[in-house]
């Protein structure tokens, strides 16, 4: 898997260009590392991608290195195209604008070095996230990395970062956070579309890239034009991620977003061959295989059912990757059999339709209906929203109307779902009181008053979150995981669509389903339910009762009074019915449990342990 390590040092500074030239020989000690940029207080390293996808592409002159995969967009930004090789990029232009012409002419997976004035070097990450980049300082040195595992190999002498219970705290009143802090004290990540200037006691940074800009620039088009443009993007980005691999494994869920890419990757000009895995367990939406099984028909291509594992043993959680931040794994439990199956099939890829709720934008409430008003006002066009409102909500009419009216000008952010106030979590008075989202845990783009209407604004706060693009429990074994539909020209495309043109007619991802119904089976693009892993998720959890309570009843987060241990004992009682309740809630803590029994060194009851036999 494509990884990287930067150093970046003041040399004039004994004490940096000691601590530098040691840390640097003990990467270069190690196999797998290449360096692809070597200057005097700043050095790259690259592992080696797989061909035709990931790659280290030196900037003449040794000016920079662009790592990733890059993309050049032509005449529109609706027809990106995969740029294979570095003559095609105008190095020169990348130079003069510090690295603003990837991200104004280009698209993809990437993080850009530029070395500055002496001392200083500055980091760039593509719009996307799509390839992780974190930050930390060690002897004044600072190290820019994709995998903190590489870090803690390459550095072994130097101390482990800390967790940092202010951030924990936040991580567990409201999610992970879209800003710059992690949970673990010291190491920082590089926001979407952020430069970072580093060398200085404080790092620097701006947005280049601002999402919220991107929203506030709509579309006034006819819903033909949109549809087609969503259409036509889509397509061009599948496209392009394919072009860099023989062999594709695509998760096939039967949604709409899973069966867009399976349409987009059946496309004749696609040379790759393309397998497709669906996943089943038993419940009323844990078996999605008719609907599968009617795209791979359509599209003509093969279908490997496989069913989830609900005897997979938690203790496996144990053994993940050490990360930044705690992984929750409950979609993730499959990841061993992808690897598997990609392996028999020599796919070097997985792709999925991750983030299709969010561009596509599934929220079932009348947030359209307020956006309409907040651009347009109280015209002839808006009785139309307001019907569509209240179909999406599930409300009548009238309330979808007030409700509109209500939220017009509102400009805060609605609490995260689920998570608000969870009913086993019980912060510490010493806790330093719920923290304030300040800052450290918000997206800067969320901070500057922004001014968009609240759908709008709900869409771009869930963009704004990467999804992980290494997997924690099968790393070398996995393939490269492409998640199309968060490509950064599907990504600015959708945000200028106002959110009622994206649900017009009353349905969530109403306009993709639109754009994509000729090449799709009709129980597909018309079918309501969604598919879920909630009664697979309690099977699990039932099958390791036992070791969430060793977990959980005497772990960290209750010493540490993070948790009502009480209320998490009553729903690991031997009845099957406590964990109806809070079965995604449990494992979460498993996951946060777990993944503080690596940072606080703190040892695992053999009772806790894996068995080699399980791993």
């Amino acid at each position: 898997m494509f990884r990287y390590l930067a150093l970046i040092w003041d040399n004039a500074a004994d004490s940096q260009r000691e601590a530098a030239t040691s840390f640097s020989r003990r990467i270069r000690s190690i196999p797998r590392w290449h360096c692809a940029l070597d200057r005097i207080g700043l050095q790259v390293f690259a592992t080696d991608g797989h061909a035709g996808a990931n790659r280290a592409a030196p900037i003449e002159g040794d000016r920079g290195v662009v790592l990733g995969r890059l993309f050049s967009r032509q005449a529109t930004p609706s027809r990106p195209t995969a740029e294979h090789g570095t003559t095609e990029l105008d190095e020169r232009q990348v130079i003069l604008t510090a690295g603003d012409s990837l991200v104004e002419r280009h698209w993809g997976r990437w993080v850009a070095f530029f070395p500055g004035p002496i001392g200083t070097a500055s980091v760039l990450r593509d719009p996307s996230g799509a390839l992780p980049c974190y930050y930390l300082r060690r002897q004044g040195v600072w190290i820019v990395f994709s995998w903190l595992e590489d870090v803690l190999e390459a550095l072994p002498d130097q101390p482990l970062p800390q967790v940092d219970w202010s951030a924990l705290a936040a991580f567990l009143q409201n999610g992970e956070s879209s800003g710059s802090a992690t949970t673990l004290a010291g190491v920082s990540r590089v926001l979407p579309g952020e430069r970072v200037v580093l060398g200085h006691e404080q790092p620097r940074s701006e947005l280049v890239w601002d999402p919220v800009r991107v929203a506030s620039r709509p579309f006034d088009l006819d819903p033909g034009t949109t549809g087609r443009m969503l259409r036509e993007t889509v397509r061009a980005c599948t496209s392009a991620w394919a072009s860099g691999h023989e062999r594709i494994l695509l998760r096939l869920s039967g949604g709409i977003d899973s069966s867009i890419l399976a349409t987009c990757l059946a496309d004749d000009s696609i040379a790759a061959r393309v397998t497709c895995i669906n996943y089943h367990s038993r419940g009323a939406d844990g078996d999605e295989r008719s609907y599968a099984r009617a795209v791979a028909a359509r599209c003509r291509l093969e279908l490997i059912e496989r069913e989830r594992n609900s005897a997979f043993d938690l203790a496996r959680v144990l053994t993940m990757a050490r990360t930044p931040n705690p992984v929750l794994y409950v979609g993730r439990i499959a990841s061993q059999t992808d690897a598997e199956i990609a392996s028999i099939h020599g796919a070097s890829a997985l792709f999925t339709g991750a983030g299709g709720d969010t561009v596509f934008f599934e929220y079932g409430n009348s947030w359209p209906a307020a956006d309409y008003l907040r651009h347009r006002g109280l015209d002839r066009g808006f009785w139309r929203v307001a019907m569509d409102s209240a179909l999406l909500g599930g409300q009548s009419v009238w309330v979808a109307i007030a409700q509109a009216i209500k939220d017009r000008f509102r400009r805060d952010l609605p609490a995260p779902e689920a998570i608000s106030h969870p009913s086993l979590i019980r912060l510490p008075v010493d806790a330093s009181r719920p923290p304030r989202l300040d800052e450290r845990f918000v997206h800067r783009a969320l901070l500057s008053g922004p001014g968009l209407p609240i759908g709008k604004l709900t869409q771009v706060r869930h963009l704004v979150h990467p999804i992980g693009f290494y997997d924690p429990l099968t790393l070398d074994q996995a393939p490269e995981v492409v998640h199309p539909l968060l490509s950064q020209p599907v990504i600015e495309l959708c945000l200028r669509i106002p959110t009622y043109e994206l649900t017009r007619g009353g349905r969530g991802r109403a306009l993709a389903r639109q754009s994509f119904a000729h090449a799709l089976p009709a129980e597909v693009t018309h079918r309501r339910a969604k598919g879920g892993m909630e009664e697979f998720s309690t099977a699990v959890l039932m099958n390791n009762r036992a070791l969430a309570r060793s977990l959980l009843l005497d772990g960290q987060l209750g010493r540490r009074g993070f948790i009502d241990v009480a209320r998490v004992e009553r729903a690991l009682a031997d009845r099957p019915e406590g964990f109806h309740v809070h079965v995604g809630e449990i494992h979460r803590l498993i996951a946060i449990e777990a993944w503080l029994s690596h940072w606080t060194g703190q040892d695992m009851p053999a009772a806790r342990r894996p068995r080699t036999a399980d791993l």
